[in-house]
């Protein structure tokens, strides 16, 4: 495939609630396979415009696909959101939700009090609603996934001091689940905020402290009793990177070469020798961890909970606060500061301590390629990679 297609696709134009609407800049993609690509522009002003792209291995635009989908798209709609092909790019732009796939999508963010807060085209979405001083968030995803969705959030709430969003309603025929909201502040927002505290603000300090608490929080989680839930072992977990891999190299060639010596290096030390399985979140990261007055700590997204290695979900957020660093959210040297509380508060014992290296060095290898198809951080993936082999964060 062309090197360039990111660059060819960081920007697009579309016309959007009647105005032509320019240089729309590429956020960020997730790879679909080779020659399809989801996609998250940005308009000037902030607003988030999913859409997709189409293409052959020599990165031309697929014309003949992004037709039919367009079309397929356009007759799903139903007065709500709008269809539009950038057709010298590729590119199919789903604004306002509109979906072939997610049922009632554009309808339900087309309400009062409604915000499209997250749409991967085809796959999934978030519309956070809000009425009478009242929030809640529905997720749709297709039908065919909903079940899977409800049967690994129930029982998330049995964590011993944390709190998790109340599964508040279903609609199985359209893939709907309406969940209650959290209080608080999530971890990366309190990173943010450190960075020029103001009143009331938590400064390094607190989001330090913080960070232990979001240890303590996913120690409870994985001391929840084992339920009917599904596995996701050291072998499906090194599947997962060896797919960003093999997904990512057609579109990173000229920003990320993963050494294949690298890539067999991470695997098998992942899958060299398994641990015993616990609940784990399976994405626990800052972004998903909210903390509120009093030490409150809530966990959002447990849909995705299952069995595995605690080492996993241990491993993944120490890396993403790592990355924080990185990225310049916070100091290198507060980074490291959270990622030692967060340890401190998790307490882990030896056999999970003895499999965070190689859970680590996976998910900075994931996280190396999901950072490539983001325009603004793809300097993040070669530092990530640089540090495939050290010690995992709050340990040197």
């Amino acid at each position: 495939m062309s090197a360039p297609v990111l660059e060819r696709l960081g920007t697009a134009s579309a016309g959007l609630d009647g105005d032509t609407v320019d240089g729309l800049r590429l956020r960020r993609a997730w790879p679909r396979g080779t020659g399809h690509l989801l996609l998250e522009y940005v308009t000037a002003d902030g607003r988030s415009v999913a859409a997709q792209w189409f293409g052959f291995p020599d990165g031309t635009p697929d014309r003949d696909r992004l037709e039919h989908v367009a079309a397929a798209t356009t007759r799903s709609a139903t007065g709500h959101g709008t269809v539009v092909v950038d057709d010298a790019r590729g590119v199919l732009l789903h604004h306002g939700g509109v979906d072939r796939r997610l049922r009632g999508l554009a309808g339900l963010a087309g309400r009062d009090g409604a915000e499209l807060v997250v749409h991967r085209p085809e796959r999934r979405a978030v519309v956070r609603l809000t009425a009478l001083g009242e929030t809640r968030y529905v997720k749709v995803v297709r039908p065919a996934a909903i079940a899977s969705l409800v049967v690994a959030a129930a029982g998330a709430g049995c964590a011993a001091g944390v709190t998790v969003p109340a599964l508040l309603q279903v609609d199985a025929d359209r893939g709907w689940t309406t969940w209650s909201a959290l209080p608080g502040a999530s971890l990366h927002d309190l990173a943010r905020a450190h960075a020029s505290p103001g009143a009331g603000e938590p400064g390094a300090r607190g989001y330090v402290e913080a960070a232990g608490l979001a240890g303590q929080a996913l120690r409870a989680l994985h001391a929840v009793p084992a339920r009917d839930l599904p596995i996701h072992g050291a072998r499906d977990e090194a599947d997962v990177v060896t797919q960003w891999v093999s997904r990512a190299a057609p579109y990173l060639a000229s920003r990320l070469a993963v050494p294949e010596a690298v890539s067999d290096q991470v695997r098998a030390a992942v899958t060299e020798r398994g641990g015993p399985h616990v609940v784990i979140h399976r994405d626990f990261h800052d972004k998903n961890i909210l903390v509120a007055g009093g030490g409150r700590v809530g966990m959002l997204d447990v849909d995705t909970l299952c069995l595995g290695e605690a080492a996993l979900d241990l491993a993944n957020i120490l890396v993403h606060l790592h990355l924080r660093g990185l990225q310049g959210l916070v100091p290198p040297a507060t980074a490291a500061q959270a990622a030692t509380a967060l340890l401190d508060g998790y307490r882990p014992a030896a056999p999970v301590v003895a499999r965070l290296d190689a859970y680590a060095d996976a998910t900075r290898l994931r996280l190396a390629c999901v950072y490539g198809f983001r325009p603004a951080a793809a300097g993040c993936s070669q530092a990530l990679l640089a540090t495939i082999g050290a010690p995992t964060p709050g340990r040197c």
